[in-house]
């Protein structure tokens, strides 16, 4: 009987040291995790480069300015720099070949000013306005001494049962002419008009001449006693088409 129970108190002996041999193993675990887990936060594994901030480079460029022209205000440059650009660096260092940045600063010598005196431009006389005198009297042969009073004047009123050239001559102070003729031609017929009509008359003055009233043209011209022309010629036409066959020429003498 105590045999068996010796036996059991062995077992449990044995049960009770395997469960502390296995609680301490784990803490021993622990630790060396939990220092390990320090150690590498400490110390990296793999020593990345520390970044380096670029050196910035600088180089400086003059610029020439061309001296003003003539007759052109001359502009004063600051000596200052004016521009500043960043350049990449095509050159590599030894940290993971990081770009080294160029600064390049722009600056203008200054040139003397100099005051170019400009031209006076020389004043140009105005262009004189012509000024409007008199017409110039026309001259006309001696022989000519009556002219057209004003134009020929169709009368569209008395239609074209008849037809004639017709109208009044006046001296140059403006009264009826009696006594003298008309001549009305074209390339077919050509005819005088009565004497015109005298100063006692209604109608001082007057003179008519009965024309065909077919589409054609004439002229018409004043005549002295020997049938000579003393006047110009006036033509008349009547267009085929036109329902006109009265046309009224007025004569003004002019000497």
């Amino acid at each position: 009987m105590h045999r068996g129970w010796g036996r059991e108190m062995n077992h449990k002996t044995s049960v009770y040291l395997a469960m502390i041999f296995f609680l301490i193993a784990l803490v021993v675990c622990l630790v060396v995790m939990l220092a390990l887990l320090l150690l590498k936060r400490e110390v990296p594994l793999v020593a990345l480069p520390q970044y380096q901030q670029p050196t910035p480079v600088i180089v400086t460029t003059h610029v020439e300015p061309s001296p003003s022209p003539a007759n052109v205000l001359p502009v004063t440059i600051p000596a200052q720099p004016l521009i500043a650009t960043l350049h990449p660096f095509s050159g590599r260092d030894d940290s993971l070949s990081l770009a080294t940045r160029v600064i390049v600063v722009v600056t203008a010598t200054p040139i003397p000013v100099t005051n170019t005196p400009r031209a006076t431009p020389t004043s140009i006389p105005p262009t004189p306005t012509p000024t409007e005198g008199p017409s110039p009297t026309p001259t006309y042969p001696d022989s000519i001494r009556f002219l057209p009073d004003g134009d020929v004047t169709p009368d569209r009123d008395r239609g074209c049962l008849g037809g004639s050239i017709y109208g009044t001559i006046r001296d140059a102070d403006g009264n009826p002419v009696e006594g003298l003729r008309v001549q009305i031609y074209n390339e077919y017929v050509t005819g005088f008009s009565a004497p015109s009509k005298p100063v006692s008359a209604p109608d001082a003055g007057f003179y008519d001449y009965i024309i065909n009233p077919k589409p054609q043209e004439w002229k018409v011209v004043v005549v002295d006693g020997a049938n000579s022309p003393i006047s110009p010629e006036v033509e008349v036409i009547r267009p085929d088409g036109v329902d006109v066959c009265y046309f009224q020429v007025n004569w003004r003498g002019i000497r």
